[in-house]
């Protein structure tokens, strides 16, 4: 089965095939032969895309996809592997700030420009 996977462009990518490497070898629905394929397939918009391909059963395919992403998305959050998602700015125009976001329920305003919020 063939598994696509984003991590963060800041993570140890021989840090990422050891986790992804445990996680298979842990799971009892996948094969131990042949051995899992761990390939970098990219560099994504917001990710270092991967591909992840363990083995099992035909009968067992179902179980095996769900098992194994359950248990990838834990194990990476048990590391400190981030999984990311898309960041967008919204511009105004050439050569103008960035647009005032307001946080939903607080006064508090997020500036953009600097990643954080801004008074």
């Amino acid at each position: 089965m063939d598994l696509a996977i984003g991590v963060a462009y800041h993570e140890d990518l021989e840090r990422v095939r050891e986790v992804l490497y445990e996680v298979a070898r842990r799971n009892p629905l996948c094969l131990d032969e042949p051995t899992p394929l761990f390939l970098i397939t990219g560099f994504g918009d917001s990710a270092m895309t991967l591909q992840f391909s363990p083995w099992g059963l035909r009968q067992n395919f179902v179980q095996l996809k769900n098992s194994i992403q359950i248990e990838i998305r834990r194990a990476f959050e048990d590391a400190g592997i981030e999984i990311p998602f898309p960041h967008r700015a919204v511009l105004a125009g050439g050569g103008q700030k960035a647009l005032p976001v307001r946080l939903a329920g607080t006064d508090e305003a997020a500036d953009p420009a600097e990643g954080g919020a801004a008074s």
